[in-house]
């Protein structure tokens, strides 16, 4: 009759392969994470930054909708 110890627990042994996964996305958490932040900081804190953001970037695409209808020869009529 054989016993064993209820303390005894078997040892993890992690293979190469594994913990370069483990590193890799370690990383790319630290990257979404770095992004993330950023992407806050650039976020409009209040109404009027939102509102000039949002005329820039209409103006930005008009500019480049204008750009690309003279190239092709087609105008807004």
């Amino acid at each position: 009759m054989t016993t064993t110890n209820p303390n005894e627990v078997p040892k993890y042994h992690a293979t190469p392969e594994l913990l370069d996964a483990i590193y890799a996305r370690t990383a790319e958490q630290a990257q979404e994470r770095i992004d993330a932040e950023q992407r806050a900081r650039e976020w409009p804190h209040d109404v009027d930054q939102l509102l000039a953001k949002l005329a820039h970037t209409v103006a930005a695409h008009e500019e480049r909708i204008a750009a690309l209808e003279a190239r092709a020869g087609v105008g807004r009529g």
